[in-house]
């Protein structure tokens, strides 16, 4: 309540500072780096799950979501993302075998090319995570609190992001979408992305334009002009 200014990296941590009284400046505590993806010249259409934060009952609600979508077309791979190490590898081994059983999504001739379409990814360097997104085509993070670092790194690769909680970096409609809903919005969001390129270059274009928001010099002028205003 003292400072002069005060800086959050998200939506959440900014209410809260406001809550107590504080002047805040939202910025990333990294920049942007141009880094555009090419998941446009694959055949597969990847997707990456960040599942940090999701409950058990979330992650199965999520999952069954998207291994209904998968069914439907064979394209759709996904890709399971943690910060946190393989601590939930075999809770989600173990989810995905049970979901493949009880939903009946494989047939005969697909029935060891689902668990192929699943994998799971440790990230724990920014150099690693750029590297992992490099072929994506669509990143979703359903926390309570998105995931900044993800969604920089996807802001430099030109790859629209799934959300349903509020974000600075990401805007409903342009480089990605806000669920009200995930029950009923998750699958429909999916296919807006994933069926043609149309919507997703439209994103990759609003992407391409937040890049030079978050350049190095952007965040220290933005910085250096907030704490002038508030001496």
């Amino acid at each position: 309540q003292q400072a002069v200014l005060t800086i959050a990296d998200s939506n959440y941590n900014q209410k809260r500072l406001e809550a107590s009284g504080a002047k805040v400046l939202q910025l990333p505590p990294l920049d942007t780096r141009l880094s555009l993806g090419i998941s446009n010249q694959e055949r597969l259409l990847k997707i990456m799950l960040l599942i940090d934060d999701l409950s058990a009952a979330a992650l199965r609600v999520v999952l069954e979501i998207i291994m209904k979508t998968m069914n439907e077309n064979e394209l759709i791979d996904l890709t399971l993302l943690t910060f946190r190490g393989g601590q939930r590898q075999a809770e989600i081994e173990a989810l995905v075998t049970e979901l493949d059983e009880r939903l009946g999504l494989t047939d005969a001739a697909r029935e060891n090319a689902r668990k192929r379409d699943i994998h799971f990814v440790t990230v724990s360097a920014e150099p690693q995570l750029i590297q992992a997104i490099h072929t994506t085509r669509l990143l979703i993070d359903l926390s309570p609190q998105p995931d900044v670092f993800l969604q920089i790194a996807g802001i430099s690769a030109g790859i629209p992001e799934i959300l349903r909680a509020e974000s600075l970096y990401v805007e409903d409609g342009k480089n990605g979408c806000l669920l009200q809903n995930v029950t009923t919005d998750l699958a429909p969001a999916i296919h807006f992305y994933l069926d043609g390129l149309k919507n997703w270059n439209t994103a990759l274009v609003h992407a391409a334009n937040k890049i030079a928001d978050y350049t190095s010099g952007r965040i220290v002028k933005r910085l250096q002009a907030a704490i002038k205003e508030g001496r």
